[in-house]
Parts: C-alpha cells; sequence; structure tokens
C-alpha cells in the first residue's frame, strides 16, 4: 500500500464500524486505516474468533438490548469523526440515534446500487428525527439508465495480498483449469449444484476441476444440511466427470493458498448482495466470474477484467470456460487485468483517498 501527502488528514482520525460481524471485507479497509494511522474501531453484534481475522483489530461485541447504555457510551467516548452503520444490522437503530443531530457523522452502509434512493417518506421520517439521510455502498450497479443518488457515495471495500505479495502465484500452463467457488455451503442459494450441473455439459468435463469452499454455518435458518450433503455425495460420485473438491470451514488465513493455486473463481449465486470473493482472488490475478445479478459484477468490465455471467444460461457458461481451458493466453492476459483491477481502483490506496474525501466533505 502506498500512502500519500493527502493521506496525512487519516492520522488520528476516529473511524468507526459498527456491523453484524468482523466479515472479510471489513479486514483490508480497517487493515488500510491502521496503517494510514487512524483510530479504528469496530462495534459488532458477534464475533466469532476462529472464523475471523483479528490479527490487527478485535472488534467490540454488543448485545441488545442487554447492552444498549454500555452500547451508547462506548459510541459517545470514541467519538468516532465518520461511522458506517451497517444498515440491516441489530445494532443500527441505537448506533443512529446516538449520532442524532450531527452529533456524531453518521452513514447508512448498505449493499443497494448508487441508483436507489431512500424512499421520500423514510427520508423524510429520518431527517425529522435528526437522523443521516447520507449513504456508502460498494455497489456502483450495472445499469446505466438510472442516475446516481446524490446523497450517496460509492465506497467499495478494498482488496489486498494477505502477506508479501507473490511475483506470478498462477501457472497458466497448468493442466486442467482449476476453478474455484466460495459460499455458504449449506445455502442452496449459493448455487454451487448449478455450476456442477453446468460444468457437466462440457465436452471435456476432466478438461477442469472444481473446488467448492465455504462456511457450513446454518445461519439466519436459511441454511440446510441436506444441501451441503448432496454437494460431498456429488463430490464423492465424480459429479458427471467433473473432480469436484470439497473444503468446509476454511479460515480467512488460508483462503490465499486457494486464490493462488486457482485460475478462475465463479460466484454463481443469484441475487448476491455484494460477493467478495472473486473480488479478493483478483490480487493473485485469480479471473473472477461472477452472476451479472451481484452486486460485485458492477467491478467488472466485462471480458476486459473478469466475466459477468447469467447461471441461468449454462451453455454460455460452457462456451466460456472452455475457451479459457484452452486458450492460455487469453487466460493469462485476463489475470494480469483483474490483478491491475485490484491494485488501483480496488486497492487499500484508492479506499484511503475515498475515506479521505469523506472526511474533508462537510
Amino acid at each position: 500500500m502506498v500512502l500519500s501527502a493527502s493521506h496525512s488528514r487519516l492520522a488520528g482520525a476516529k473511524v468507526l464500524f459498527v456491523a453484524n460481524r468482523f466479515h472479510t471485507n471489513l479486514f483490508f479497509a480497517t487493515r488500510a486505516l491502521l496503517n494510514a494511522g487512524a483510530d479504528v474501531r469496530v462495534f459488532a453484534e458477534r464475533t466469532a474468533p476462529g472464523a475471523e481475522d483479528h490479527r490487527h483489530l478485535t472488534p467490540e461485541s454488543f448485545e441488545l438490548p442487554d447492552d444498549a447504555q454500555r452500547f451508547t457510551q462506548a459510541i459517545h467516548a470514541f467519538a468516532p469523526d465518520v461511522c458506517f452503520v451497517r444498515a440491516s444490522c441489530g445494532l443500527a437503530s441505537a448506533a443512529f440515534a446516538a449520532g442524532r443531530f450531527g452529533r456524531h457523522p453518521m452513514f447508512i452502509y448498505n449493499q443497494r446500487p448508487m441508483s436507489w434512493t431512500l424512499p421520500w417518506e423514510k427520508a423524510i421520517s429520518r431527517r425529522l428525527r435528526g437522523l443521516t439521510t447520507r449513504r456508502v455502498t460498494p455497489v456502483r450497479g450495472t445499469r446505466t439508465d438510472r442516475p446516481d443518488d446524490p446523497r450517496s457515495v460509492y465506497l467499495p471495500w478494498p482488496v489486498g495480498p494477505y502477506g508479501p505479495a507473490s511475483p506470478d502465484p498462477v501457472r497458466f500452463e497448468q493442466s486442467p483449469l482449476e476453478i474455484l467457488c466460495v459460499g455458504k455451503l449449506a445455502q442452496p442459494r449459493k448455487n454451487q449444484d448449478r455450476l456442477i450441473d453446468a460444468l457437466g455439459r462440457l465436452a471435456d468435463p476432466a478438461s477442469v476441476r472444481l473446488t467448492l469452499v465455504g462456511s457450513s454455518d446454518l445461519l439466519k435458518k436459511v441454511g440446510h444440511t441436506d444441501h451441503l450433503r448432496q454437494l460431498e455425495d456429488r463430490a464423492a460420485a465424480g459429479a458427471g466427470g467433473i473432480p469436484v473438491r470439497v473444503h468446509t470451514d476454511v479460515p480467512f488465513a488460508g483462503m490465499r493458498a486457494f486464490y493462488e493455486s486457482h485460475h478462475l473463481c465463479i460466484l454463481p449465486s443469484n441475487e448476491e448482495p455484494l460477493g467478495s470473493a472473486p473480488v479478493e482472488a483478483m490480487v493473485y490475478g485469480t479471473v473472477p466470474v461472477i452472476e451479472r445479478s451481484c452486486g460485485s459484477a458492477g467491478y467488472l468490465t466485462d471480458g476486459v477484467d473478469g466475466y459477468r455471467i447469467d447461471i441461468n444460461d449454462p451453455d454460455a457458461i460452457v462456451g466460456l470456460v472452455t475457451r479459457l481451458a484452452k486458450d492460455r493466453t487469453l487466460l493469462a492476459r485476463m489475470s494480469a487485468a483483474a490483478r491491475k483491477t485490484a491494485e488501483t481502483e480496488l486497492s487499500e490506496t484508492r479506499f484511503l483517498d475515498r475515506v479521505t474525501a469523506l472526511l474533508e466533505t462537510p
């Protein structure tokens, strides 16, 4: 990460994140801010030290209603210069109340596209109660027929190398084509089964190898043990000629090895609000292939630094995978472009630029 003179504004600045948990997309954001000299805190509903990486910052957890007073006091005591509050977080209402009438500069954080606007009745209600209507979102959106919301700021969470960067981690001459899919393994909406079905239509299924990585948690009652068991059974049975490996509950620190050893990272989920794994993989030259309805699809220039796919069009997926399996020159070019995007537009340095601009905006 490269610090510039403009980042001096961040030295000593107090930055607070209020979130459901210490998601992986906060790892690089908080690391960048800490390296710039900011005082950074994360207040979360829950923490999972085994699944989350707390090596440079340990989040503070609060459970409402029992911790309501302690939570409000903690915000006032920290007195953030800027606070990003995850709208879907159970702590959100209490956090916004603590910042009423500009006491603490706050931004709503959600994962809706830049064109989304707060419904007028909610906007008026929030203003009357002294609550912020300013918003940050990491989702640019892919539609060009709608104007951006003037109260919203585009703030993609950064990505970076986990440890020293490798000069050329992906070996493009190796065969078969290594495909990675990261997503909760007990949630059918992640569509790992549909990706397997699509790859099963390849003329030469053995030309690819698929690795499934994800949590086995049954969070929010949307997980199904049957889905995980079916994926494991299909992998054991050979999945129609496609070699499939399943790895459950890999810690964040272990993901680098998967990113570096795969050519593609495919996100087949429908309507994923963001989808961070393919973006994290770009740092290592892994080519992102993202379902077009996902938030992170807007980070890509289709066919330049990655690909947008339609999970409902398996023939197009087969065509893309076949082309990349055969044309390793194209694969190498796409890899270099993906890495360049990660090192520029999605870098920690660029993230600091954006946060500095927020601090300097009244």
